[in-house]
């Protein structure tokens, strides 16, 4: 293609970057098509903002490579083409297919070689939104090695099959649907115990399935969730996918149970998300998908609402989702008041004074904490009031009724009570 020379092309950062089903990735990478061959960037986490920054160079290679031109109609043998997709990864290790395709660049050797070495913006061509930064020049080099990327039959069907399902996902048409269940479960049956895709074809059938449920597509919610257990377990910790696969089984979870109630799927998600919290670095990608709506914001309102129990069970639970919302979260004064609550039943039911002291600790701070235009400020001092007349009544310490008492005044002239 370049006669002595190579080109190296430079693939700094993407911009805008939403999978279009909407599914959580691992992360992202750029494919590069030309009429010799295809290379590929690493796969790299996206940030809050969608943005991906890869600042990798890809030598692409001007001889016939080892790749099979069946896989490349859209390029003619002595085309100058250059196609780069955008794809979003839901392995970060081993990949199972290529991934969703979420933007396609296309240019040529001559526009990218015109800007002589200076990075450039391109658009890509199925959403205006979605930007990709280039920079290549020629490179000389003495010699090459055989370079490309062969796909496997599994790999090519989990493709078929995923491109079903972002069509379901867009068109809400039931025969793609079955075509992505059909695809993905072939591809699992493929995967026997052992097999090094058989975490992601677990993954990629049960969210299929899930999808469907999601739509009113009757299917029994117990399956998806069975099958991201096992993925989970293929995964464990310090495996590089342990994080997507955990965000994957709580998504369930949740989903689950606004259908069914079960109080248990929300105990079992708080402690999964607490187990990944160490993870989620501010301002990442990883950050943003556990703190969304549909994450541990839906575990903690929905925990919250339980109502006051005395049982270790339930105190675990309050001090899972304490630990769910940091310093400054909206949430932490009433989940404070909560743990508060549950403690001080605790105490009227067993007589331990360490519970009573922990609940008025926790009323204190939770009024401390509260912001002045927050709902629970109507409340909290009020909680906090009849703390401390319980305990003036149990031990007769007159610091707790000075304290009441100004509480109450307090109360009085803000007219909260």
């Amino acid at each position: 293609m370049l006669g002595g020379h190579v080109l190296a092309l430079e693939v700094i950062a993407g911009q805008n970057l939403v999978v279009p089903s909407n599914r959580t990735p691992a992360g992202h990478y750029v494919l590069v098509s030309t009429s010799y061959g295809q290379w590929n960037t690493a796969i790299k986490a996206a940030m809050a903002d969608c943005s991906v920054s890869w600042n990798e160079t890809l030598t692409i290679r001007g001889s016939p490579l080892m790749f099979p031109m069946w896989l490349l109609p859209f390029f003619s043998r002595s085309s100058k083409e250059i196609r780069l997709e955008i794809r979003a990864s839901f392995e970060c290790g081993q990949m199972l297919g290529r991934g969703e395709l979420v933007g396609t660049v296309e240019t040529t050797l001559e526009q990218l070689l015109a800007h002589d070495g200076q990075s450039v913006s391109f658009r890509a061509i199925d959403n205006q939104r979605i930007s990709l930064k280039l920079k290549a020049r020629r490179k000389k080099v003495p010699y090459y090695d055989a370079d490309g990327t062969m796909q496997c039959k599994i790999g090519l069907e989990t493709d078929a099959a995923r491109d079903a399902y972002t069509l379901f996902w867009r068109s809400n048409h039931h025969e793609h649907f079955h075509s992505a269940i059909e695809g993905f479960q072939a591809v699992l049956n493929q995967c026997p115990h052992g097999h090094a895709h058989r975490a992601a074809a677990l993954s990629n059938l049960a969210h299929a399935i899930l999808c469907g449920f999601a739509k009113t597509i009757e299917s029994d919610i117990d399956h998806p969730i069975n099958l991201f257990r096992s993925a989970l377990t293929l995964r464990p910790r310090g495996h590089i996918d342990h994080p997507l696969s955990i965000l994957d089984l709580c998504h369930a979870l949740c989903k689950r149970h606004t259908h069914k109630k079960d109080h248990s799927d929300l105990r079992e998600a708080a402690d999964l998300y607490r187990s990944i919290l160490p993870l989620c670095v501010e301002g990442s990608h990883l950050h943003q998908v556990v703190f969304d709506t549909n994450g541990i914001p839906y575990v903690i309102e929905q925990c919250n609402t339980l109502p006051s129990d005395p049982s270790d069970e339930s105190i675990s639970l309050r001090r899972t989702v304490l630990e769910l919302c940091p310093p400054r979260h909206p949430h932490r004064a009433y989940s404070l008041n909560k743990l508060a609550g549950d403690l001080y039943a605790r105490f009227e039911r067993d007589g331990n004074k360490d519970h009573f002291y922990e609940a008025v600790h926790l009323s204190r701070e939770a009024l401390a904490v509260c912001r002045a235009d927050d709902d629970q400020l109507s409340i909290l001092p009020g909680v906090l009031s009849d703390t401390l007349g319980h305990r003036f009544n149990h031990h007769g310490d007159p610091s707790d009724l000075y304290e009441r008492i100004a509480l109450d005044i307090h109360l009085e002239a803000l007219d909260l009570r």
